[in-house]
């Protein structure tokens, strides 16, 4: 009976009204309820106020709507997940410093790189080269911002606008500047990709990566807050909130089928991410 009830028109009706009325007007008090309603779920500034975890609300009760949201599960995994890319990040820039090479890392859908921020600060130029590419033209300016302001032209980490899928005009540019990653990170943009492009995708990484080089991917396996983010939020792209959740085998193929070898894939607590990383 509670099937049925939950099928019928009447509970459809009333589970929108919670969600699109009421919910959302909660939402919109908060800086990452806002944030996530007014289309920019996906951008890395919405991103980089999770990182901070500092809530902030238009009035004091939509600061603690903020601070609700900042500590939900879905949110957590998150942060856990920058985490644990800056993890995958330093063990390699380690092991590179021991082989005398340079880690040049491309951070495709970069947001503003809080990882590489971290590490920056441990790291000098020396050790690590990276350029970050995003297609939202205010997470660029705050990334760069966060990275020092006009000190970024000298800076070992770069930040610019690009199109993640025209991945031939990036190769283009590395013949030009003789610029070869040797580490590719391609995070949170693929979730809003069909099958098709993400497979695409890995092969022209692949071509673009240095021998012996890594990819670190990351994969949404399922979604702690889904029904929410499906009713309420919107992208950067004006559309509602679409993402793929694949199983990690699935990205394994796909992994080998591009070519790459040594896929090694892991979970996170909650298991909603999957940190995947491959070499080429």
């Amino acid at each position: 009976m509670l099937e049925s009830l939950k099928e019928s028109r009447i509970y459809k009706r009333l589970e929108d009204f919670f969600y699109k009325k009421i919910l959302k007007a909660l939402l919109l008090t908060s800086q990452l309820g806002r944030q996530s309603v007014l289309g920019r779920a996906d951008t890395g500034l919405n991103f980089e106020h999770m990182y901070d975890n500092k809530a902030e609300g238009i009035t004091a009760f939509g600061t603690l709507v903020d601070r609700i949201l900042l500590d939900m599960p879905s949110v957590k995994a998150t942060r856990n997940r920058k985490d644990n890319i800056a993890k995958i990040l330093r063990n390699e820039i380690r092991n590179n410093i021991l082989r005398k090479r340079k880690t040049r890392v491309l951070d495709i859908g970069s947001g503003t790189s809080r990882y590489l921020g971290e590490l920056k600060n441990e790291y000098s130029g020396e050790h690590i080269e990276a350029m970050c590419l995003d297609y939202d033209k205010d997470t660029v300016t705050l990334a760069r911002r966060l990275a020092g302001g006009k000190s970024r032209v000298k800076s070992h980490v770069r930040y610019a606008r690009a199109d993640a899928m025209k991945l031939q005009h990036l190769r283009d540019l590395a013949r030009r500047i003789k610029w070869i990653p040797n580490v590719v990170v391609a995070s949170g943009f693929i979730y809003y990709l069909e099958d098709a492009p993400v497979k695409e995708l890995l092969k022209e990484v692949r071509q673009g990566l240095e021998d012996q080089g890594m990819l670190i991917m990351s994969n949404v396996q399922k979604s702690l807050s889904r029904k929410l983010m499906e009713k309420v939020c919107t992208t950067q792209y004006g559309g509602s909130w679409a993402v793929h959740y694949r199983d990690p085998e699935k990205l394994r193929a796909w992994l080998f089928e591009a070519g790459f070898r040594d896929v090694v894939i892991g979970s996170d607590p909650w298991g909603m991410y999957n940190i995947c990383t491959a070499r080429k």
